[in-house]
């Protein structure tokens, strides 16, 4: 007969990192001895952008590199302990062709994992004879993945003229596996950037259900749209935003393309800060609202991160009138990633200009969930700054990863010579005890069975209901719906440790243990 375990200790959310005034965010020494690793691909101009972390907490960063004359899309793959991990194409290095890709302004590209644990990567590059989207995926080895479009890899020229320039910058998966990726297309005469939008199957095809070719071009604002982040929300309709003219944008569609009326009225928001703003980044917090982050173009530029209700609203809560805009650093602050932690407050990264340097440093900083800058973060301060290399060098943080204890990763480039000499460079950063879990004694609660487990977890559920799993430091892993009654999912896919449970009122918090 099975045996089901009640919690009966059940903790009530928020995990929050651990802030006291007897702790500061430091280097941490268990990364590659010293807290950074600074490496290169082939030793010219080496530039870091996209990263994401592998359930086993491996490290995954992709940028761009010269081999000669020409660029190629590079990825990387890290140990716990900041090394290369030599499992991954023999050396933890792969390379993918970009054709003849003489120059890389304006292509940043990203990376993530798809459901099956593979790396799929979304940058720009040179197709047939003009500047293409760039889609490729790899196995978790670093080798191409060939059901992908045959050899891992796929250019899309959007107009199919081969004239105009197509950049892919950010993308996202829904619950089929499909991939919709957002950026930029040049349409002309004249020269017009709008925003494209891309759905394709798991094995590269595009899609005909979105807007008959799988493809759709936006241009609803008064000047240039440029695509940066999109995401894919319930029921598989999507968010995505980026510049438009000198502020910024959201859009909601759905999955076939058409603007939602749902937001704002029309399925378009456009965004503005006190002066021109460019776009970073867009989050969606546990109860559905949208944050944007963007760089304020101010005489030394500042950052600035607006939220809206889920209809499109500003939210009164937040800052001034939905919007907070504020400085960091001396001099000039970049926000370039932001990821939402526990109690809705935002962990944001960059970087600021640094009066210790004299150029700029890898900055990360917290705001609480009303929109200001949180002074528990470091010590008594609301940021920690760091710079990689010595001298007058401009290290610039392009991501940022939280692991699963909640040290932080920033990932960027060091420009010692702009377009000349150029390196690669990760921080890990610690500040010794991350957490703080908040318990009460309640004995409501769903079953789960076994506890610990080792793959498969039983959830014994009173109602239907969507139950949620969490990492320790607040971040969403996976939703699960659950059925009345006994509902096996299988959790392989999580590395050794804890993480929590919570069911659809948000309030009750189960914590679980894969060993």
């Amino acid at each position: 007969m099975k045996k089901f375990y009640l919690l009966v200790i059940t903790l009530f959310m928020i995990v929050a990192f651990k802030q006291s005034s007897a702790q500061s965010w430091t280097l941490d020494s268990s990364f590659n001895s010293t807290g950074i690793n600074k490496f290169n691909f082939y030793n010219n101009i080496d530039r870091l952008f996209g990263s994401v972390l592998q359930p086993d907490q491996k490290l995954i960063v992709v940028g761009l590199s010269k081999n000669g004359s020409f660029f190629q899309l590079c990825v990387a793959r890290f140990l716990v302990n900041g090394q290369l991990d030599t499992s991954f194409s023999n050396d933890g290095k792969a390379y993918i062709g970009m054709g003849n890709q003489g120059s890389i302004g304006g292509i940043k590209p990203n990376v993530k994992l798809d459901a099956a644990g593979k790396i799929v990567l979304v940058s720009s590059g040179r197709g047939t004879s003009s500047q293409d989207v760039l889609v490729a995926r790899l196995n978790s080895n670093g080798t191409p993945d060939v059901s992908f479009n045959g050899t891992g890899s796929l250019f899309i020229d959007v107009l199919g003229t081969n004239t105009q320039p197509d950049i892919g910058t950010d993308f996202d998966f829904d619950s089929f596996g499909n991939i919709y990726i957002v950026g930029t297309t040049g349409v002309s005469p004249p020269i017009d950037n709008q925003t494209c939008v891309l759905k394709l199957s798991p094995n590269g095809t595009l899609r005909s259900t979105f807007d008959a070719d799988g493809m759709k071009l936006f241009n609803p604002g008064a000047g240039n749209e440029f695509g940066i982040r999109i995401k894919v929300l319930t029921n598989n309709q999507l968010l995505f935003g980026g510049d438009a003219g000198a502020g910024n944008y959201l859009m909601e569609i759905d999955s076939t393309g058409n603007q939602l009326s749902s937001f704002n009225g029309t399925g378009f928001l456009p965004v503005s800060f006190s002066t021109g703003s460019d776009f970073a980044a867009m989050e969606i917090d546990s109860v559905g609202r949208i944050l944007l982050g963007a760089t304020v173009n101010t005489a030394t530029s500042n950052i600035g991160v607006a939220r809206f209700l889920p209809g499109g609203t500003a939210d009164a809560g937040f800052g001034t009138n939905g919007k907070s805009e504020f400085t960091v650093g001396p001099g000039d602050d970049v926000l370039t990633d932001m990821k939402l932690i526990a109690n809705n407050k935002l962990l944001i990264s960059g970087y600021s200009f640094s009066n210790a340097t004299g150029s700029e440093d890898f900055m990360v900083a917290q705001l609480d969930a009303a929109g200001n800058l949180d002074n528990t973060f470091n010590n008594g301060s609301s940021n920690f700054m760091s710079a990689i290399a010595t001298g007058a060098v401009s290290d610039q943080s392009n991501s940022m990863e939280i692991m699963n204890d909640g040290r932080v990763l920033l990932v960027g480039t060091l420009v010692i010579s702009s377009a000349v000499n150029e390196d690669c460079g990760i921080i890990r950063i610690s500040n010794g005890q991350p957490l703080n879990v908040k318990e009460i004694n309640i004995t409501k609660g769903i079953k789960v069975y076994p506890n610990p487990f080792t793959s498969e977890l039983v959830i014994e559920s009173a109602d239907n209901e969507l139950i949620s799993i969490y990492t320790y430091q607040g971040e969403l892993l996976k939703k699960i719906k659950c059925a009345n009654g006994f509902n096996y999912t299988n959790l392989i896919d999580l590395p050794l440790g804890m993480y929590f449970l919570r069911n659809e009122n948000g309030r009750i918090v189960h914590k679980i243990i894969r060993n």
